[in-house]
């Protein structure tokens, strides 16, 4: 990975954007892993206070209503943002070998441009 001050300002604005979408990931992933897991522990009939279904791991648990609001917005965030995260993730990688190799070059071209004037 190539130092921060050496990069475009577009390629600081995709390291963040990985950066970003990262900490966005991780955040539904806890969130909807949490919730799942806490999910295990209530009851698998439906009652005034939980009457949200959600099937995990091969079984239905009622969830509240806050529970259930919670859920319906961090698993498709969890699953966009992976999917987002590395899309970006890859294009950054790409983008920085590019711009390695293009370093590269022009280190070795200034070396020979160099030699060869003496």
């Amino acid at each position: 990975m190539m130092p921060w001050r050496e990069i475009s300002r577009e390629m600081r604005q995709l390291r963040v954007a990985v950066v970003v979408m990262f900490a966005v990931s991780v955040a539904a992933t806890l969130t909807t892993g949490y919730i799942e897991n806490v999910a295990m522990e209530q009851p698998s009939e439906a009652s005034p206070a939980y009457g949200y279904p959600l099937h995990v791991k091969d079984t239905v648990r009622y969830l509240t209503a806050r529970q259930s609001e919670i859920y319906g917005l961090a698993a498709p965030v969890m699953k966009w943002g992976i999917s987002i995260l590395i899309t970006l993730a890859g294009v950054h990688v790409l983008l920085d070998n590019r711009a390695k190799e293009a370093a590269k070059r022009r280190r070795i071209q200034e070396l020979l441009g160099g030699s060869s004037e003496k």
